[in-house]
């Protein structure tokens, strides 16, 4: 549970899901199911290779992607958007302001 992992109360709702079979095929048909618009995901600092979940999911997820590395800090004061001055480059700015209003 959350709660052996020092979060007493999470600011959304969640479900634990536990399934069987290939990872990264498992996930995505999860994704379908839940119809999700953001997959948060911890990224191990020694990544080497193209075999991680993490790479995988980059590649094929349909969804927006945030990987966080294992030295996340718990509260993030900087955030650095890079921009080509296109379409998603305002959405991307846009989703990097809304985070950082939500910080505590």
């Amino acid at each position: 549970t959350l709660h052996k992992h020092g979060i007493e109360q999470a600011a959304l709702a969640y479900e634990i899901v536990v399934r069987e079979g290939s990872e990264a095929k498992g996930l995505l048909k999860i994704l379908r199911e839940f119809e999700a618009d953001l997959l948060v995901m911890g990224m191990k600092s020694g990544l080497t290779g193209t075999s991680s979940l993490s790479y995988k999911m980059a590649k094929i997820s349909q969804c927006s992607l945030l990987l966080l590395p294992e030295s996340v800090p718990s509260q993030m004061g900087r955030i650095l958007v890079p921009i080509d001055m296109g379409q998603h480059s305002i959405r991307a700015i846009e989703f990097a302001d809304q985070l950082a209003k939500r910080q505590p």
